[in-house]
């Protein structure tokens, strides 16, 4: 079955004897295995035939017969057809390249019995979802959770492992009645959809794990603008002084996790400027200022040049005379759940104040997402009126559960929270610069 139009099925130009030479030396030395897959995938695109083991006549590929199983507007899949084939590949097939000879073994089946594509399932499973929810069948939704899930687990044995799947087995034992994995960048989480009446059922059989609550959010995120025209100290202060637990304020756009420098001075600066009091910013990269505090002593008081150093595009650095409140290592364990057991060391890190508004500042960068950056330097995170954290979502799972109300705030920064304001000039004309927004527009 060649792959291009030479009779012979070889091919000019080969890939697979560059890898060794084009691959960067620490990928080869930290991901060996994935260096070799990498060299054998390519050999085994290079391959001038694909051979199975089984007795089969020819593997068909988007070619117009009868065993096709799905036509979207012409576009074919085709199944495998010929003695000896149930029509897919097999668990424990073994496939080999005719021109490399390169072998693999078949770790999962590529498509169920029934012929169903799984192309076309998820676009069926969507439709089914909205007409669902749309009808008032809640627990229909989660036994659709629980048929995308099995069928999502057959696609490969990575898609899952055993813990997960000992887990997903004991909430539907105790009433869930589906779920799926969610969650990136270092953590996860199995959500689950389980009736109101079994959810202490549920909760018991996982006890040993943690449970995290949401809500839903019908407004998406807010965004909170500062009109400089306009006084917001009273009114802002007022709830923050009445409220039980911390206004957790999202620094979106310095996010270091994104891309970010984690040292822009907008947030700091709006408290300050405001009169804020009893709030906590963190964490800002600063090394200099870190190495100040560090030189003058817990106590002392520093005139500073603190954060604008990296990203130059936002606020200048806050000039300022701070009073140093505390110093540390920048050395301690994580205990919140996104990164529980990591033992970060970000440097000499100190702790300032000027008026009512504290800083957290560090000599390397680390997403704001666990409370223990604070707890390091003698700051309990649920003590304050209000936290300013450079952390985009990851921060909601250590943060949430103290939080009397999490805005998203929009202050200058490298990571743009908003793409629809970014100034495109290449765009083709009538592209959506965001879910439902406007289309773009070329400048005259």
């Amino acid at each position: 079955m060649p792959f291009d139009n030479n009779p012979t099925g070889k091919l000019n130009t080969k890939i697979s004897p560059l890898i060794d030479g084009q691959l960067p030396d620490f990928i080869q030395s930290d991901h060996p295995v994935f260096s070799r897959f990498l060299k054998h995938y390519y050999q085994y695109l290079e391959a001038g035939e694909l051979r199975l083991t089984v007795n089969i006549d020819n593997l068909l590929l988007e070619l117009t017969a009868a065993s096709n199983v799905l036509d979207v507007d012409g576009n074919k899949i085709v199944l495998e057809s010929g003695s000896g084939s149930d029509g897919k590949f097999t668990v424990g097939e073994t496939i080999t390249g005719g021109t490399s000879n390169a072998t693999a073994t078949v770790l999962a089946d590529d498509l169920g019995a029934s012929g169903t594509a799984w192309a076309k399932l998820w676009v069926d499973d969507i439709d089914l979802a909205v007409e669902i929810i749309s009808n008032g069948q809640p627990d229909d939704f989660g036994k659709l959770l629980n048929e995308a899930w099995q069928e999502k687990r057959n696609l490969s044995r990575l898609v899952s492992n055993p813990q997960v799947d000992e887990i997903y087995s004991s909430a539907i034992s105790a009433g869930a009645l589906g779920g799926k994995l969610s969650g990136a960048g270092g953590g996860g989480f199995l959500l689950l959809y389980v009736p109101p009446e079994k959810q202490p059922d549920v909760k018991q059989k996982l006890s040993h794990l943690l449970h995290v609550p949401f809500n839903f959010e019908p407004n998406g995120s807010q965004i909170i603008f500062h009109d400089q025209h306009k006084e917001y100290k009273e009114e802002e202060q007022s709830q923050a002084d009445n409220a039980h637990k911390p206004f957790v304020l999202a620094d979106v756009q310095d996010n270091c996790g994104a891309g970010a420098t984690s040292d822009t001075t907008g947030l700091l600066r709006a408290l300050i400027e405001q009169g804020a009091d009893g709030a906590v910013v963190g964490v800002l990269v600063d090394g200099a200022v870190a190495a100040q505090a560090h030189a003058a002593g817990k106590g002392a008081t520093i005139e500073v040049s603190l954060g604008g150093k990296v990203y130059t595009d936002g606020d200048p650095p806050y000039k300022g005379n701070f009073e140093v409140v505390a110093l540390n290592n920048g050395q301690f364990t994580c205990t919140g759940p996104f990164y529980k057991g990591a033992k970060p060391d970000l440097g000499p890190m100190a702790l300032l104040r000027l008026g009512g508004v504290s800083v957290v500042v560090s000599t390397h960068r680390m997403q704001a997402a666990d409370k223990e950056m604070f707890r390091h330097l003698g700051c309990e995170p649920a003590e304050q009126k209000i936290l300013g954290l450079k952390s985009s979502v990851h921060f909601r799972a250590d943060f949430t559960d103290i939080a009397e109300q999490i805005l998203v705030v929009e202050a200058p920064g490298a990571s743009i929270d908003r793409p629809e304001i970014l100034p495109y000039k290449n765009l083709r004309p009538g592209v959506r610069l965001g879910p439902k927004g406007p289309e773009f527009v070329a400048p005259e």
